[in-house]
């Protein structure tokens, strides 16, 4: 798959991001990060997707949601360098927070500009997304709004990772609603050592109702998704999405 430019309106067009730092680590990654239309009003901030340049095959699609104070494009780095650029990964803008940095936005909010984001994806890459359910990733506040999507999409969404956040609401109830919709698997994420202590409950309430489920502690003891906490994610992700056809990687 090869990149160009495009320009257009707000309905499904995409737009792709130009890199100010040619020939560094930082301008190769914006070069693969494209926009995803616009965002409703008074937004205007598309959904980026980090594209898999070069695949000839249909690829899976990753939902990358970040957390507070933060960027997309910042999330979709982290995300492609974890899972060695081979998924669509599509990160949601959210909502400015102050400082340039953006927020993650409310549940019916990011229920709604993912929707819109997905569509706008499989409309202008069309056979090289792979069809079937995606995989939803949350860091922290990304974590704690992607429970409520796991919730009620569970079947778009089986299988989840959620770093750094979650651990309240992942309730008996949140729980059930996952697994009756289609929910197989979730692999909870933390800075610390150990977060068994942290996702006790969580952990408790999924397997009851037959989801499997990992708690990783990554530690590194920051709460940022960084170089090491990608490090960590690519490590378990195979476990993640195991037995799912469009992760089934041809050069492996």
């Amino acid at each position: 798959m090869t990149t160009s430019r495009w320009r257009g309106g707000c309905r499904g067009a995409l737009t792709r991001r130009r890199a100010r730092a040619r020939g560094s680590a930082r301008a190769a990654v914006l070069a693969a990060l494209v926009a995803l239309g616009c965002a409703p009003a008074p937004r205007e901030r598309p959904a980026l997707v980090s594209v898999p340049l070069g695949a000839r095959e249909a690829r899976p699609v990753v939902i990358g949601v970040h957390g507070a104070g933060d960027r997309p494009e910042w999330a979709c780095g982290g995300y492609r360098g974890a899972l060695d650029a081979y998924p669509f990964i599509v990160c949601p803008a959210g909502r400015p927070c102050g400082g340039g940095k953006l927020c993650t936005s409310p549940p019916a909010e990011l229920d709604r500009d993912l929707d819109e984001a997905v569509a706008a994806l499989r409309a202008r890459f069309g056979a090289h997304v792979a069809p079937g359910p995606m995989v939803l990733v949350g860091f922290s506040l990304g974590a704690i709004h992607g429970a409520e999507r796991l919730r009620t999409r569970g079947r778009d969404y089986p299988r989840a990772l959620l770093i750094e956040g979650a651990t309240q609401q992942l309730t008996p109830a949140v729980a059930r609603a996952f697994a009756d919709a289609g929910g197989e698997r979730i692999l909870l994420l933390c800075a610390a050592s150990s977060c068994a202590g942290s996702f006790d409950r969580a952990r408790s309430a999924l397997e009851r109702v037959g989801v499997a489920t990992r708690v990783v502690g990554a530690g590194t003891r920051r709460h940022k998704l960084d170089g090491e906490m990608s490090a960590v994610v690519g490590r378990e992700w195979p476990w993640l999405v195991e037995g799912l056809a469009s992760w089934t990687r041809p050069d492996r």
